[in-house]
């Protein structure tokens, strides 16, 4: 399955929720491979940690590779056959590697903040998606809160706002919270899935998440 995590709007967690994913896939005995197409580089950053803390402590293998441009879905193509699951950081931009990714893409994962600079992207995210579905009829896509309020009524407001394009950008029932432990772990290369200790709630969320991509549950 190829997922590609992207959107509009960069800042709100995009890179760091997509290493819990891969890493929570990874450590369920799947094949994982991890394209970064931002030019900010962060998953090859996290990839170059993961690799030191590999000498130290025994991690599950996670191939990441860096591919951008127009040519990046017709390389992820020929690369996905030899993976289970082959997550792609698109970034926080339109850019013509979002755009090609989104033509071999299964799923489209884009991440929301309960803030008005996040929501006010989504009338965006939704006008890119119907132009990569013209193209590629299996693309399906989810949306999330992330970094979500423990208390208030943001997470609520923000939904309703997200309702508008729920026909093709469906808002997922779990969010992701706003958990220390989360990024915490990124710079040692690190995914919760293999410190289920440190937050167990938020273990569950990106668990939980990860099992909707794949569609076994239902926004």
């Amino acid at each position: 399955m190829i997922i590609v995590v992207g959107g509009i709007k960069g800042g709100c967690g995009k890179s760091t929720t997509l290493t819990h994913l891969a890493t929570a896939s990874a450590v369920q005995g799947r094949r994982v491979l991890i394209v970064d197409t931002d030019t900010q580089a962060s998953l090859m950053s996290w990839a170059e940690a993961r690799a030191t803390t590999a000498e130290t402590t025994t991690l599950t293998p996670i191939t990441t590779v860096a591919i951008r441009g127009n040519h990046t879905g017709s390389e992820i193509a020929k690369l996905a056959p030899s993976y289970d699951d082959v997550f792609v950081d698109a970034g926080g931009r339109d850019t013509a590697s979002q755009r090609s990714a989104l033509v071999v893409a299964d799923r489209f994962l884009t991440l929301f903040a309960p803030r008005a600079q996040d929501l006010w992207t989504a009338d965006l995210a939704a006008e890119m998606l119907r132009g990569a579905q013209a193209v590629n009829s299996k693309l399906t896509a989810i949306a999330a809160l992330n970094r979500a309020d423990s208390r208030g009524n943001r997470n609520d407001v923000a939904a309703a706002l997200l309702a508008e394009h729920a026909s093709i950008l469906p808002l997922a029932a779990v969010r992701i919270g706003d958990r220390r432990a989360l990024a915490m772990l990124f710079p040692d290369g690190l995914g919760i899935a293999e410190k289920p200790k440190l937050d167990p709630k938020a273990l569950a969320e990106i668990t939980e998440l990860l099992k909707l991509l794949r569609g076994g549950s239902e926004c």
